[in-house]
């Protein structure tokens, strides 16, 4: 089966057999996920009011723009894998949040504004860190002028300075 997002945004978590839950990414209008096998289950989740369609696999390969949103889709995924290889945590965070800023960025003034709420633990579990050490991270990264924060609770983004 291929899940085809519509409207909103899809997290995309893997949880391995021992209970590890990690985040793999996000799935935005118009991009998709396929299905994997093996000792992890694929588990997409709502992150914002989100419409999505299961379509059978046989079905989805026969729309015109299949093969390019497969292939975005597996870059995404291989960027994800590519920040894992940092053997620094702030290193890995903020390669995240770069991938983030260019999936769902707005520019403003000399920052980019990530465009989606995205919790601390999220952040952990996407770069293997607990919670409070992202948030010591992100309090570093602060200090430095490479990340800010725009509003609060649930309305809080991150804004990374514009490098790119």
């Amino acid at each position: 089966m291929v899940l085809q997002v519509h409207e909103g945004v899809i997290a995309v978590n893997a949880i391995g057999t021992n209970g590890a839950d990690v985040l793999l990414g996000f799935c935005a209008p118009g991009q998709i996920l396929v299905g994997a096998t093996g000792t992890h289950a694929i588990v997409p989740t709502a992150q914002t009011d989100a419409i999505a369609a299961m379509t059978p696999w046989k079905v989805a390969v026969q729309q015109p723009d299949f093969h390019d949103r497969l292939r975005e889709r597996l870059g995404q995924v291989e960027a994800w894998v590519a920040v894992q290889g940092h053997s620094h945590l702030d290193q890995r965070l903020f390669g995240v949040l770069a991938l983030l800023a260019q999936q769902f960025g707005i520019p403003r003034d000399q920052h980019v504004m990530i465009d989606l709420r995205i919790t601390h633990a999220q952040l952990a579990s996407a770069v293997g860190a607990t919670r409070a050490t992202v948030t010591r991270l992100l309090s570093q990264l602060r200090r430095r002028g490479v990340v800010r924060s725009i509003g609060s609770g649930s309305a809080e983004r991150i804004c990374l300075r514009n490098v790119w």
